[in-house]
């Protein structure tokens, strides 16, 4: 009889259910029955709850067959929503009270979670839709009602996570094409394509940052998904892009406009810009490399700005060992007061010369001696300097033989202020070491071959053709060339252009190509040994367990990454032999260990690499 009565009563609940009226005050007397008399059997709690249930799975089963075909997703969650909302008011006026979770889990789970791929996976109105269209209400539902089931985020975090890593992908490889592009053109220059690749990816960063913060209630599961698609996108290699570099770039070119004018004036926007630039290196692999490319950036930056306020460097120095630690901004921090200590040297050279007065008054010099401890290593290109330049550099090795001092020249970095006597006027020019003796040899001739140049100056003759370009070819044309040809040949000849008109005072361009590739050595994280220690530890570590020959390769392939194939040299490269060396060093210092007795077979030390950490002696990421 209880059993009758039991089926009557479900089939009742399912008329309900499809919008027909029952008494539910003889349903709710029927169910009290069944309550009062578990003290004897337990039926309400062993048989009549399950068969409910059962009975509840199937009925929505049906329904989500039906709706999900018919209904857009953002209807559907409408849909589950109401059936929820009924669901409760059954139970607030027949059913037991105990009831009301097991009733409303099934509800859900059978109306959502079996369902939910092919739900949110809605070509026309699923999560990606939701997402592209700012949906945000609806997406506010769709978090309401999937977060109420044990692992229900798990399908939307996952969808989540594939569209916004397919968006940063296409992104990266569209932007990445016209970077590619451009340095395909002769003039090369990519800086608005590059800042336009980072505005991009900084916009995707933020208008799905604000979904998590808006829309998901800043939810793990979400920041999780975002952050493993920005890691998956921002890591991508693609040859001759290196997004390490372009952050570097960019970077460089927000901090340079606040040393334009209004010098140390931090203000909101760039405050704003940096921040979001140091949430993107937060998903950056390769932050080593990172740290390379902005501490070149740096030293340009600090010594062509000498009399720039350090205010604006040392404010980013601070959030960027916020963010990373001490040990990623040690060596930035100490070249800006390496810095400062220079000017200290420079007076007491000029104090030495008072003492000891050079025999031929030459041209006024200024040095700038820094500590190669602290800063990136500069291409040093020694060639013969004219007699006017020559004296004073010999004069101050005088100085630094005196102070037990070891000088290497950096001729790229330096500046000179040469006044050019031409027909019309005389113009003053601010060119490079390099362009100033090549001018001050047309002092003694007045047309002179490629080959009388190269042989007077010994610069190399690659770089000999960019320097005699930027004079004779750029836009101050101070030399004229034979033939008058756009490109710099080996049999060309050349001669002052006395006849040459312009400002008072111009700045002559060093070569473009010569600035990117040449003036500064370019990025080569694993010839430190450092940082070659790096690659192999967090090689192993992302692979838990590799043979001796499986991460000798692996490690080949990490290092070749880091090259450009326009840059790429072997010999620049670490041997095997030094990769192995490298890798028994590793293992003395307890951050690689060999596996039991097979002395061929790798694993990542985990407790000695946390021990590291504490003390800064290895970088703490991944």
């Amino acid at each position: 009889m209880k059993s009758r009565a039991s089926d009557i009563i479900l089939d009742w609940i399912d008329q309900e259910r499809d919008g027909s009226e029952i008494d539910r005050e003889l349903v709710k007397r029927v169910i009290t029955l069944f309550k009062k008399l578990d003290k004897l059997d337990m039926f309400y709690d062993l048989y009549f709850k399950a068969w409910m249930l059962n009975r509840t799975e199937i009925y929505y089963s049906r329904k989500a067959l039906r709706h999900i075909e018919e209904d857009s997703c953002p209807s559907y969650l409408l849909m589950v929503e109401e059936c929820l909302r009924r669901e409760k008011d059954r139970v607030a006026h027949y059913l037991l009270p105990e009831t009301e979770f097991s009733l409303l889990m099934k509800t859900q789970v059978t109306l959502l979670i079996k369902p939910a791929y092919q739900l949110l996976g809605k070509e026309e109105s699923g999560l990606c839709i939701m997402l592209q269209k700012n949906q945000k209400e609806e997406l506010s539902r769709m978090y309401k009602l999937f977060s109420k089931i044990y692992k229900g985020l798990e399908p939307a975090a996952f969808i989540f996570k594939e569209h916004v890593k397919s968006i940063g992908e296409a992104l990266i490889r569209k932007d990445a094409e016209k970077i590619c592009r451009k340095k395909a053109e002769s003039n090369g220059d990519t800086i608005e394509q590059e800042k336009a690749l980072i505005d991009n990816v900084i916009k995707v960063h933020q208008e799905y940052l604000s979904y998590c913060d808006d829309c998901l209630e800043q939810d793990t599961i979400f920041q999780n998904a975002l952050q493993e698609a920005f890691e998956s996108f921002c890591n991508m290699k693609i040859d001759g892009v290196f997004i390490e570099e372009i952050l570097a770039s960019y970077i460089d070119s927000i901090i340079q406009d606040q040393l334009g004018p209004f010098k140390g004036l931090y203000n909101h926007h760039a405050r704003m810009k940096l921040e979001e630039i140091v949430k993107l290196l937060v998903y950056l692999n390769e932050k080593d490399l990172f740290a390379n490319f902005y501490r070149r950036k740096l030293s340009l930056r600090l010594l062509q700005n000498r009399d720039a306020s350090t205010v604006v460097e040392m404010n980013f120095l601070k959030r960027l060992k916020q963010q990373f630690g001490n040990h990623f901004t040690h060596k930035m921090e100490r070249m800006i007061e390496d810095l400062t200590s220079a000017n200290n040297r420079e007076a007491k050279f000029k104090e030495y010369l008072k003492k000891n007065p050079p025999q031929n008054r030459g041209p006024s010099l200024k040095v700038t001696t820094l500590n190669s401890w602290f800063w990136p290593k500069f291409k040093s290109c020694n060639f013969n300097l004219p007699a006017e330049m020559n004296d004073y550099i010999e004069d101050y090795g005088k100085y630094t033989e005196c102070m037990k001092r070891k000088i290497t020249w950096v001729f790229a970095l330096g500046d000179c202020n040469v006044t050019g006597i031409f027909e019309r006027k005389q113009i003053d020019l601010q060119v490079s070491a390099y362009q100033a003796a090549i001018l001050f040899l047309f002092n003694t001739s007045d047309k002179m071959s490629f080959q009388e140049i190269y042989k007077l100056l010994r610069i190399p003759e690659i770089e000999l053709k960019g320097w005699l370009h930027s004079l004779c070819c750029g836009r101050y044309k101070i030399l004229r060339k034979e033939p008058n040809t756009k490109e710099v040949s080996s049999t060309d000849f050349f001669e002052f252009n006395s006849k040459f008109t312009g400002p008072r005072t111009i700045e002559v361009q060093a070569p473009s190509s010569y600035e990117k590739e040449n003036l500064v050595e370019k990025v080569k994280a694993i010839t430190g040994g450092y940082n070659l220690g790096a690659i192999i530890v967090r090689t192993v570590k992302d692979r838990k367990i590799l043979r001796y020959q499986e991460l000798i390769d692996e490690v080949k392939q990490a290092v070749k990454r880091l090259f450009k194939p326009s840059v790429e040299e072997t010999e620049d490269r670490p041997t095997k032999q030094e990769i192995e060396e490298k890798i028994e060093y590793l293992v003395d210092l307890k951050f690689l260990a060999r596996l039991g007795k097979d002395k061929n077979v790798y694993v990542y030390s985990e407790c000695f690499y946390a021990q590291a950490l504490k003390k800064n002696s290895l970088r703490p990421w991944k």
